[in-house]
């Protein structure tokens, strides 16, 4: 379906390149918030930004849901 390439999309251009660096268990909200303050002042789109912040909040639950985080 054509929201599961959005989502890849959403993953593989933003979420990865920005935060794929962090360990999931030092990962922070702080983290992300400040990421995405940068991706808005750097002109990305407030929808856009909601999407991406969807998608990675829908990564972590399902990760949290596997137990593969805690």
């Amino acid at each position: 379906p054509r929201s599961f390439e959005n989502y890849q999309s959403y993953a593989t251009k933003y979420i990865v390149p920005n935060l794929g660096h962090i360990v999931l268990s030092a990962l922070t909200p702080m983290h992300v918030q400040s990421w995405l303050d940068s991706e808005l002042a750097a002109g990305l789109g407030a929808p856009t930004i909601k999407l991406i912040h969807s998608t990675l909040r829908a990564s972590l639950t399902r990760a949290m849901a596997m137990q593969l985080v805690a």
